[in-house]
């Protein structure tokens, strides 16, 4: 079965000897690496063109002719994959040599049983690493409070998406159905979780199969959950306009992603699944009362007792 690696570069002189140093000790190897470059202004450029001489597999790099951003590079760089299966890979992060392997076997056990021609991805929790290596938390998952279990459904990826694009397989039939990503995803790896959950199905590995790296830098990474965050975001939301601003923000560009996926594939969903998505797309502007119930009716939920109870009694 061949197996891309979609690795999207920017300014990555730092990190990304570490990833290409990983990705040549998988213990299986890729059968191509698309890079695509978003307008490195560093050595990134020169560190793909002497790796790509010295793989044991096929390299292909293109630069971007102007600059993208990360979703959208994402987004072009998956295009250009060939393979069957396709694993997604950020420049600052480091593979355990077996992710690649573990992935591989899970996405045959699911396409022998969905079929191929079935969407499918599958993606594994991580590791929370500093910018040394050192760790942070030995779990993704736990440290953001994020619940796979019950985070792969339509309802809950609206507001909140489990699936971190870094630790992703995903096959052929779901890039088919997903691609061109539209302008208003938030990031590539949530509309990819949008439409395996509604067209076909989301599976993951439990353990760490990637070091996510944090270095001030990240376009998303790793933010811890607890009791603790909770009050201080309780606080800064009631306390500063900045933070209501900041998440008036994000509302609005989850809003604008979930009409997009309704414009793109309305005459495919549900009576059900529309009804959900523009209940959802109504919250911000409807009456208290009005907003809870639709809540409640559509179980519209956050991850975790803390996150849902400001969801529903504060805002």
């Amino acid at each position: 079965m061949m197996i891309s690696v979609a690795l999207c570069t920017y300014n990555g002189q730092q990190f990304l000897p570490d990833q290409l140093r990983s990705l040549a000790s998988q213990s299986r190897l890729p059968d191509e690496l698309v890079v695509c470059d978003d307008r490195s202004t560093d050595g990134t450029w020169d560190l793909l063109a002497e790796f790509s001489r010295q793989a044991s597999f096929p390299v292909r790099v293109e630069r971007n002719q102007e600059q993208l951003g990360p979703a959208e590079n994402f987004a072009r760089c998956l295009a250009r994959a060939r393979g069957r299966w396709v694993v997604l890979c950020d420049q600052d992060d480091v593979w355990l040599p077996e992710k690649i392997s573990v992935l591989a076997e899970k996405m045959t056990v699911l396409e022998v049983s969905c079929g191929p021609e079935f969407p499918l991805l599958i993606h594994s929790d991580a590791k929370v690493v500093d910018v040394e290596l050192n760790t942070i938390a030995d779990s993704l998952w736990a440290y953001q409070g994020s619940r796979p279990a019950s985070g792969h459904v339509l309802n809950r990826l609206l507001l909140q998406n489990c699936v971190t694009g870094c630790t992703a397989m995903v096959n052929r039939a779901l890039l088919e159905k997903a691609l061109p990503i539209p302008g208003q995803a938030l990031m590539h790896d949530w509309w990819l979780a949008l439409v395996a959950a509604v067209f076909g199905q989301i599976d993951w590995h439990p353990e760490p199969l990637v070091l996510y790296r944090q270095h001030g830098g990240n376009d998303t990474g790793a933010k811890g959950w607890g009791i603790w965050v909770a009050i201080r975001s309780l606080l800064d939301f009631y306390g500063r306009a900045e933070a209501r601003q900041v998440n008036a923000q994000v509302v609005q560009k989850t809003v604008s992603q979930a009409k997009a996926f309704v414009e793109r594939f309305h005459a495919q969903l549900s009576p059900q699944q529309l009804e959900a998505i523009r209940a959802f797309a109504s919250l911000s502007t409807e009456p208290y009362w009005k907003k809870r119930y639709l809540i409640l009716k559509h179980g519209l939920y956050y991850h975790g007792l803390l996150r849902n109870a400001g969801h529903l009694l504060l805002k």
